[in-house]
């Protein structure tokens, strides 16, 4: 019986991990990632009559791992030996793949998926929702540390345009089966969709460590927002207080200040920039406080705005 379909994404995975080592199949079952890869060893201590490929009956707790090579654990059943596969050959192996549902990891992998690194890989998800994982072996994690993600998911009806944002991996979704990722230092979130795809990974402790300037370029939406800043034809966004105008479009006000301004808008509204809000024939400045002169002669001449003079800061 087949417990994980392995189709082309999941064992494309596995083919550039393992890089032209060889690929060790713990717990082959029926064989199946035996039948459609070549250069592995497919190991089970129960092998099947008619297998799909040629299994060695053995013990993967007790089996001599030749040198660099990638044990794979995929769907193990819930004994404790991929725990004790990987204790036994620990100054042996430098990474393990291990394919389940999250929710497994503790009963499969205990105190090794606590002390060693491990992060999920690809975009595959199975049919179960089934991730990919690997485990750096001697790679210790670092206490308090958080797994940030590049993700490539595409929009639209029929994905006409792909959106490219980092992400913060969130837990997996027991109803919808998909990892949820937090965006914007965690005030909303969504799912990784079994179309999008995971860029790269990145073992942080904070957003602040994520968001370099090298990492924000990779985001389409920061990009997106960057261009988005002098483009007058959207006629909306933020007025700073030295009169520039920062455009933005409709969805888009929150995350500016997030990841333009790097601030929140409660802190910008209080130094005295302007939210400028869509089809307003006037603008007025923040409660309690006025408007310089540079964001009138702005709001008047570029945006076309009424401003009234008793809004005016006048030096």
């Amino acid at each position: 019986m087949i417990f994980c379909k392995i189709d082309s994404a999941l064992l494309g995975i596995i083919k550039k991990e393992a890089n032209g080592r060889t690929i060790i199949d713990c717990g082959a079952g029926d064989g199946l990632l035996g039948s459609i890869t070549n250069n592995i060893i497919s190991l089970d201590i129960f092998p099947p009559e008619k297998p799909l490929s040629k299994i060695i009956m053995a013990d993967c707790e007790t089996f001599k791992f030749p040198s660099k090579c990638l044990p794979v654990f995929i769907r193990p059943c819930h004994s404790g030996f991929p725990l004790a596969t990987i204790e036994n050959n620990i100054d042996k192996f430098e990474t393990v793949l291990y394919v389940s549902e999250e929710k497994n990891i503790d009963s499969d992998l205990g105190y090794i998926a606590e002390d060693f690194n491990i992060e999920r890989i690809g975009g595959w998800v199975g049919e179960d929702g089934e991730f990919c994982y690997r485990i750096t072996i001697n790679e210790k994690k670092a206490e308090n540390m958080k797994t940030f993600v590049l993700v490539k998911s595409y929009l639209g009806a029929k994905g006409q345009y792909e959106r490219i944002g980092w992400f913060e991996l969130g837990e997996l979704d027991e109803r919808h089966k998909l990892h949820k990722i937090y965006h914007g230092k965690g005030f909303s979130y969504c799912y990784i969709g079994k179309d999008d795809e995971i860029l790269e990974t990145i073992e942080a402790e904070n957003w602040d460590a994520v968001e370099t300037p090298e990492n924000k370029t990779k985001n389409t939406w920061y990009q997106n927002l960057v261009k988005d800043a002098t483009d007058k034809s959207l006629k909306i966004g933020w007025l700073a207080p030295d009169g520039k105008m920062h455009y933005c479009r409709y969805e888009n006000h929150i995350t500016y200040v997030h990841e333009i301004l790097e601030s929140d808008v409660p802190t910008v509204e209080e130094q005295g920039w302007i939210h400028v809000y869509a089809d307003a024939e006037a603008i007025m400045p923040n409660s309690g406080k006025r408007m310089t002169q540079e964001q009138a002669r702005t709001a008047r001449e570029e945006l076309g705005l009424k401003v009234f003079d008793d809004d005016i800061q006048y030096q």
